[in-house]
């Protein structure tokens, strides 16, 4: 073979190597890429976890937090309601017949706002007759709200108070409507946390 020729040959193989460096320095380059990029998708995934671990773990205190807070302040209204209920002047209602009765659920209705149901005169057989004290409505609303909720004058600050003894414009019969329509928001509530529950369960 001709000098020529070798020297020809040489200069093809010169070239090929020359591109099969770029190549390889391309693939490498690529490669580098796809690990780098690879690399941060894992970084944020990782970053995005243990925020949701933190997340967790925050909802997780909040809720002791106000379940204790919850309970402290339960306590203190049971106690109160306790000496309420000690005092020589107790009264629950007042009116015709005398009775008692025990409630456990706010009134929502406006200050006031008339009576619903008032019984006709001469009607002695409903709770329409009767008007609950003030601290009958303070014990109510404070135990559904959990925490104090003055009646006027009557409230934790003095539970025995002569403020307590005083009747207010509230019928039995507004509390047994006001009852029902917490008795029904109260299954309603049970109900949608009962759904939301399984919903959970059924994507994990």
């Amino acid at each position: 073979m001709s000098a020529i020729a070798l020297r020809w040959l040489a200069g093809l193989a010169v070239i090929a190597a020359i591109f099969a460096a770029g190549y390889w320095r391309g693939d490498v380059a690529r490669d580098n890429a796809w690990i780098a990029a690879n690399l941060k998708t894992e970084r944020a995934a990782a970053k995005a976890y243990q925020a949701e671990v933190q997340r967790a773990d925050q909802a997780v205190a909040d809720l002791g937090s106000f379940a204790r807070a919850q309970t402290a302040r339960y306590t203190e209204l049971t106690g109160a309601f306790n000496e309420l209920r000690r005092s020589p002047r107790y009264r629950l209602v007042s009116g015709r017949p005398a009775a008692a009765v025990a409630v456990c659920a706010p009134v929502d209705r406006p200050e006031g706002a008339t009576p619903p149901n008032l019984a006709e005169p001469g009607d002695t057989g409903g709770g329409a007759d009767l008007r609950l004290s003030a601290g009958a409505v303070w014990m109510w609303n404070s135990a559904l709200a959990g925490s104090d909720q003055p009646s006027g004058a009557c409230g934790l600050a003095d539970p025995a108070s002569p403020a307590c003894v005083a009747q207010t414009d509230i019928t039995l019969d507004d509390a047994w409507d006001n009852q029902t329509v917490n008795a029904q928001q109260c299954a309603e509530d049970r109900l949608n946390h009962q759904n939301l529950i399984d919903f959970l369960k059924a994507k994990k």
